[in-house]
């Protein structure tokens, strides 16, 4: 685990159980973030999460785009420890997925979707019913 120390300050504690990860970016007005979604290959039974987010806050940078006017040019930079934790995700990953592979997460990360997204329904139902 010394070889991953940035998943290891994540508290990731068994990085050979890691199927994949994925990065999004959320952008707010004055703010941005980056969350890193690892997914994990659990035996069946496993009481532990088969997926974990970690958020990151990218750094705000500020540079005069031009000194006459004073105008600021604003850039939202990756946090470096992200930078790192993706490094050695790739690491561990280095096996390039095959086709079949890629069509199997797309379709697990649909189905996840779809599931999250018919939680949501009914429980917009829900307040509906109670209206």
């Amino acid at each position: 685990m010394a070889e991953y120390k940035s998943l290891g300050e994540m508290r990731i504690k068994d990085p050979q159980e890691i199927a994949r990860y994925s990065v999004q970016t959320i952008e707010r007005s004055d703010e941005h973030i980056d969350v890193l979604r690892v997914v994990y290959k659990r035996k069946k039974g496993s009481l532990l999460p088969d997926s974990k987010r970690f958020r990151f806050p990218r750094i705000k940078k500020t540079a005069i785009e031009d000194s006459g006017s004073r105008k600021m040019n604003i850039r939202w930079e990756v946090s470096p420890f992200l930078q790192k934790a993706i490094s050695e995700l790739d690491h561990i990953l280095s096996d390039d997925f095959t086709k079949k592979e890629t069509l199997r997460i797309i379709l697990d990360e649909m189905r996840r979707l779809e599931e999250d997204a018919g939680h949501r329904i009914e429980y917009i139902r829900g307040l509906i019913k109670d209206l």
